[in-house]
């Protein structure tokens, strides 16, 4: 869906984190207690914003994602593509490939309750 895009129309999206569901941690909602999966904000620990990897097209955007590193397979199976100040010029002109690995990018994670 977004291959065009990805050769094309490559953007960055700056966030304070992202939240993700885990992949199998469930427990009863306060509000209707119906099973819901415990939700993690994840942030970078040297840095206010983070920077992810997306791609445009006709006014909507997606966020492109990858392999989980050490610090999200647990909870999580993708993780976004998030990218250091010097690599953004790669993703947007560059040979981007080499950007979906992320496992080096450390990654702080807060439960948040519900």
């Amino acid at each position: 869906m977004w291959e065009d895009s990805l050769e094309h129309r490559r953007c960055i999206i700056p966030s304070y984190g992202f939240y993700e569901p885990h992949k199998s941690e469930p427990h009863p909602s306060l509000k209707t207690g119906k099973p819901i999966k415990d939700q993690y904000f994840f942030r970078l620990p040297s840095a206010d914003i983070l920077m992810m990897a997306g791609v445009y097209e006709e006014g909507h955007f997606s966020i492109m994602t990858t392999e989980p590193n050490r610090w999200m397979r647990d909870i999580h199976p993708r993780m976004p593509v998030i990218l250091r100040p010097e690599e953004l010029d790669t993703w947007l002109h560059g040979n981007y490939g080499e950007l979906f690995d992320r496992s080096n990018v450390e990654l702080q994670a807060q439960k948040e309750t519900a």
